[in-house]
């Protein structure tokens, strides 16, 4: 199951999102048995789904997160005590918002603790009425919290939020009543809010203070500390799904065996050569995001760092390069939250990559490939985002994509000006892979109705678009595109997707004309969505391996609690 949901107070009841349709789901834990609470359609005709979720302390009702055909997330509730799919009620949904997400029900019902993403890129934290669909806004924020749960008696809300420019995240507890505000817990550290004691007397949350990601509680009285830090127990995930009404804590962990494969094909035949390998031996299930250097003799990687390794309140994410030859690999570490789609420059001295800063900044960075040093390139426009930046074959320029879905463009770049070009506007483009000689763009387009979608070769100089392949629904192509390094065909990953079947295969689409054919490469593997194909255009590197999320119950830790180690 996902970690968007919540326990229900008794421990009867998690909330989940049953990804194969989109839905809104409970799993009820006494009897094994799972019920959707939602009819989404399908998501060839829209991709209408849930998200975060939160049950109500008497157990009758859920909030959850949905995002509907106006391409944004709407509040709605959901009646548990109604049989089949009971009617959801629309609590909130705003043009001005772009996300909004149910934390946490106050014992009484009447408020339900929500973070909110304005379209301008502003955040805000706020209460919701269930009966009234009205909302009270409590602070404004860089970024919307982890986790946010009300005490007890509903008094306070504890919630965690970033510290100043660094990825350390601090503890801080409102008051509902007169949106007072108290830090509770500060420091070097990245502290994440778990919960509260079913009395009230301590506010629980995970932190990385004494080396590693451990459970700590603090003693609170009136919405305020009242002693020191106290130490619960070590090695601990940071996900919680909220403690019970008899203090049982439910968490979420995340057991992921995804690594980086290698293998070597014949893409005339589309026969494996030899199976695939695991080229990186340590630190397995953390290594995604592979991208060769043009000459082939580096391949570079992401890199993400445990909640229980030290070191992690440097930022989680590492830009790994490794050494084909010699197997040898250096790090670099940006100072940002999130590396993502890294792609090498032609002379191996940079990498253009989306990046997020700790304030929640998302843009398009450059990072020296010897020093580490990252620097925006261009930030992202409260409307949209941009996406997937690629090199110029001469490296004096960089393309990127420009997204909200429904309005996407290819955005050129100089370098030395920075100026800016607006290039190939159209609807339902998503992504856009530059060819190897930077003359075209190949991405999958969706028509508006959801019926079809095919893949396109667009010159970059203008000129109208080739269709080189169509599919019509229930199949659909993945957006995302790998060129050859001759430039001779496109790699893309071909999906059937329906509330009964579920399959893909890749395919290798000449751009000269003639029949796609398929590659003989696992698609279970391919979870992620690029595949990254080497110079000598005989192997290809890809994200492989399994990812699951497990739901534990941690009992008997409360009252009693151990003395603190010696922070580090």
């Amino acid at each position: 199951m996902d970690l968007y949901g919540a326990v229900s107070s008794d421990g009867r009841y998690l909330s989940y999102v049953n990804w194969e349709t989109g839905d809104l789901a409970l799993h009820d834990i006494v009897a094994d048995t799972d019920r959707l609470l939602t009819n989404a359609p399908p998501w060839t005709s829209g991709s209408e789904y849930a998200e975060e979720s939160a049950i109500s302390r008497d157990g009758k009702q859920v909030a959850y997160a949905w995002y509907n055909t106006k391409r944004r997330f709407e509040l709605r509730i959901v009646n548990l005590q109604t049989s089949g799919f009971p009617a959801p009620q629309q609590l909130f949904d705003s043009e001005d918002v772009s996300r909004i997400a149910p934390y946490d029900w106050s014992p009484d019902g009447k408020w339900l603790a929500v973070g909110l993403q304005r379209n301008d890129g502003t955040a805000q934290i706020g209460l919701v009425s269930p009966q009234e669909g009205s909302l009270r806004v409590l602070k404004s924020v860089v970024a919307i919290p982890t986790r946010m749960f009300f005490s007890p008696d509903g008094k306070y809300l504890g919630l965690d939020l970033p510290a100043g420019d660094m990825p350390d995240r601090d503890i801080l507890v409102l008051t509902v009543g007169d949106a007072g505000e108290t830090k509770a817990v500060t420091g070097p550290s990245q502290d994440i809010m778990m919960g509260w004691s079913p009395d009230g007397k301590r506010l629980l949350f995970a932190s990385d203070r004494s080396g590693s990601m451990g459970l700590w509680a603090i003693p609170m009285a009136d919405g305020k500390p009242q002693g020191p830090l106290e130490f619960v127990r070590p090695n601990i995930d940071p996900k919680s799904l909220g403690v019970t009404a008899s203090g049982a804590l439910y968490l979420g962990a995340t057991i992921d065996d995804r690594d980086i494969h290698l293998a070597s094909l014949d893409f005339n035949t589309g026969k494996l050569l030899s199976p695939p390998v695991r080229p990186i031996q340590t630190l397995t299930g953390s290594n995604s995001q592979p991208e060769w250097s043009r000459d082939g003799k580096y391949m570079a990687y992401v890199r993400t760092k445990r909640a229980s390794e030290p070191g992690r309140a440097g930022g989680n994410r590492v830009l790994a390069i490794r050494s084909v030859e010699t197997g040898q690999v250096r790090e670099l570490q940006p100072n940002l939250s999130m590396i993502f789609l890294p792609s090498w420059a032609p002379d191996g001295r940079a990498f253009v990559f989306e990046g997020t800063d700790f304030q929640g900044r998302e843009g398009i960075y450059r990072i020296d490939a010897e020093t580490g040093e990252a620097a925006p390139i261009a930030v992202s426009p409260p409307e949209g985002r941009f996406r997937m930046p690629q090199w110029s074959p001469d490296g004096k320029k960089i393309y990127y994509t420009v997204t909200p879905y429904r309005d996407a463009a290819l955005i050129e770049r100089d370098l030395a000006s920075g100026s800016e070009r607006r290039l190939i506007p159209r609807a339902n483009l998503l992504y856009l892979s530059l060819s190897p000689d930077g003359r075209f763009v190949s991405g999958a387009s969706f028509d508006s109705s959801g019926k079809s979608s095919s893949l396109l070769l667009i010159p970059i100089d203008g000129g109208e678009p080739r269709e080189l392949l169509r599919v019509t629904a229930p199949q659909r192509f993945w957006p995302m595109v790998a060129w050859m390094p001759d430039g001779q065909g496109v790699v893309v990953r071909k999906l059937l997707f329906d509330s009964e079947n579920a399959a893909e295969e890749l395919l290798l689409v000449p751009v000269g004309g003639g029949q796609p054919r398929k590659l003989e490469i696992d698609t279970r593997y391919l979870n992620v969505s690029r595949i990254n194909i080497h110079p000598d255009g005989r192997q290809v590197a890809y994200l492989g391996g399994d990812k699951k999320n497990e739901v534990w119950v941690l009992e008997n830790f409360l009252p009693v609690a151990k003395a603190a180690p010696a922070a580090k």
